[in-house]
């Protein structure tokens, strides 16, 4: 999973990743399909190397900060994602993947 999430980010955005711990997982089902998502958190390999390009299934791709996340549109879900994201490369303690809401749908690293 952690080759496929390099390759994946490579081809849709031309950055060079170093893939850290998983942040979360979803489920969905959607149009017949069962997905279970994975996200993890990624750090550049050449922090000065930021250039985004978006290729393959992205038609845009761009940095954005925390703060303006509440104003993009979004899969459901995902800012929330995003956020835990942050707390674990900060380095707040979590109680490893948890399901917030007990849906058990998405579980966090909270």
């Amino acid at each position: 999973m952690r080759e496929a999430c390099q390759r994946e980010i490579r081809e849709e955005t031309g950055l060079e990743i170093s893939v850290g711990p998983i942040v979360a997982v979803a489920e969905r089902m959607q149009e017949g399909f069962h997905y279970v998502i994975v996200d993890f958190l990624a750090t550049l390999r050449d922090p000065a190397s930021q250039t985004v390009r978006p290729a393959g299934d992205a038609s845009d791709a761009r940095w954005v900060s925390l703060h303006e996340i509440d104003h993009l549109e979004l899969v459901g879900g995902l800012a929330r994602v995003l956020r835990t994201a942050a707390m674990v490369r900060d380095g707040l303690p979590n109680r490893g993947l948890v399901d917030p809401d007990e849906a058990g749908r998405d579980y966090l690293a909270l």
